[in-house]
């Protein structure tokens, strides 16, 4: 009949090609070895599926279009459509490659970050600099996947990582995300360690590791708890619950980070080392209170922060008006930009504060060394980048306790209870009237900022979890990353005292 016809007809050619393909192999892998036929082996494989749907299509659809049924034919043939592609891509993704070999024992790495104009990018930047850069037996290979604006604002492809631009947004966007889990799923099949910084980020690079076969390890650093309404908290929420099911290792800024993720599911959580990028001071601190048009007899209080609702800025503003009505000779400083700009300027001439914003500087060690206390009022924290500045100078610094402060600071700092500005504003009273205590708080804080991380330390501790996760996998015993003073299994070390 002509059905036989036909379906002989197309198992005859699938047989010629594969015969062919078949002594293609064995003559390519005579030639140039096992390595040189992987590739084409599998697409022998999905020639092959490829030929039983043909076989299948060739007996239903002659049949269809015999028996003179025009509908029964159009099925048949999308119906061919469809198992063809459902086929194809079961058996492509079975047969998707891995990385391939390492050459020696150092992982191939790609860092992933969403758009970043601050602490995280500086965070990334100097890692990816270590790994390129430091001296183990040779440099690791590392590229980074983000937005082009953090190539040129952090310099990666300068500091010998390779660059890709991948658009990870701050705010969810269902198409460009869709074309980042893409972008990020092909760099997984060519790396080892997908390490992402930032919850979207780690979301985005645990989907595109997740949905290949052979996937990459994949290690998100939680640098931030999100401060908004409800709608972010729910969408907060649903990105926590992936990155902790799905991430093989989570690292966090902060304790109570780490307590979330845990209650999550996280198998895997360590706390992350995130040092300030050291800054040299310019300035004699009596030249810079000078600049800043200071009155014999006033205080300087300093908050170096973006102008961003998790800084806590009202917080600060109520207690300087407090301040003021119990007449405390005082005059505030706050450095940096931000989208609350506009509002707090309004706020301030409204209720006549002594603050002065100044806008970003580049002079931030100068203007901390200058002040009588440094102030961080923030709503939350994770390692506080202006909080370990501020020890290094060494600084006197009032801040809220919140989040990760308290791991960072130790008793080197008057901390307070977050969202009382009585609580902040008597603090600031006390201590500015105690000059013995802003010497001794100094003191604390010249042997805190000894046993701070440092870049090195950062960069260890990541080199270590890569080998560990690629070598060990996800289970056996979890053990500390980072060997010596700075890792504790709950904090940071409060130092001597």
């Amino acid at each position: 009949p002509e059905w036989a016809a036909v379906v002989g007809l197309g198992a005859g050619t699938s047989a010629g090609m594969l015969l062919a393909a078949g002594l293609l192999a064995v003559a390519v892998r005579a030639a140039t070895g096992r390595d040189g036929v992987r590739s084409l082996g599998r697409a022998l494989l999905i020639g092959l599926a490829g030929a039983g749907v043909g076989l299948l299509a060739g007996r239903w659809v002659p049949d269809a279009v015999l028996s003179a049924n025009a509908v029964a034919a159009i099925g048949a043939g999308l119906l061919g459509g469809v198992v063809a592609m459902v086929g194809f891509a079961v058996v492509a993704w079975l047969a998707e490659p891995g990385p391939g070999p390492r050459t020696g024992s150092l992982p191939r790495v790609v860092q992933v970050l969403a758009t970043s104009g601050g602490g995280v990018g500086r965070h990334v930047a100097a890692l990816t600099s270590w790994l390129v850069t430091a001296s183990v037996p040779a440099s690791v290979p590392v590229r980074v996947a983000g937005p082009a604006a953090t190539d040129q604002a952090f310099g990666f492809a300068a500091a010998g990582a390779g660059f890709v631009p991948v658009e990870i947004a701050d705010r969810p966007r269902p198409a460009a995300d869709l074309r980042a889990v893409v972008r990020l799923r092909a760099l997984a099949g060519t790396a080892d360690v997908l390490h992402a910084h930032g919850l979207r980020a780690g979301a985005l690079a645990v989907l595109a590791a997740r949905s290949r076969r052979r996937r990459a390890r994949v290690v998100v650093t939680l640098h931030n708890a999100l401060v908004g309404g409800r709608g972010i908290a729910a969408v907060h929420a649903l990105l926590a619950r992936v990155v902790a099911r799905g991430a093989d290792a989570v690292l966090v800024v902060s304790g109570d980070l780490g307590e979330q993720m845990r209650g999550l599911g996280a198998r895997r959580v360590d706390r992350a080392l995130v040092p300030a990028p050291p800054r040299p001071r310019t300035s004699d601190p009596a030249a810079t209170r000078a600049g800043l048009g200071l009155r014999a007899g006033e205080h300087l209080l300093v908050t170096v922060a973006r102008l961003a609702p998790q800084k806590g800025l009202p917080l600060l503003l109520d207690a300087l008006e407090v301040l003021v009505r119990e007449r405390v000779p005082v005059r505030a400083v706050l450095a940096g930009d931000g989208p609350l700009a506009g509002e707090l300027a309004a706020d301030i001439a409204r209720r006549h504060l002594p603050l002065t914003v100044l806008g970003r500087r580049d002079d931030v060690p100068d203007l901390l060394a200058a002040a009588d206390v440094v102030v961080v009022p923030s709503v939350w924290e994770g390692q506080p980048l202006i909080v370990q500045e501020a020890l290094r100078i060494p600084a006197a610094i009032v801040a809220t306790d919140v989040g990760g402060v308290a791991e960072v600071t130790g008793d080197s700092a008057v901390l307070v209870p977050g969202g009382q500005p009585a609580a902040l504003a008597a603090a600031l009273a006390c201590l500015l009237a105690d000059a013995e205590g802003r010497a001794a708080l100094r003191a604390r804080a010249a042997v805190r900022a000894g046993l701070l991380p440092t870049d090195e330390d950062a960069g260890k501790q990541v080199l270590v979890l890569y080998r560990d996760l690629i070598y060990r996998g996800r289970g056996g015993v979890e053990r500390p990353l980072h060997e010596g003073p700075l890792h504790e299994e709950t904090q940071l070390p409060t130092g001597p005292g």
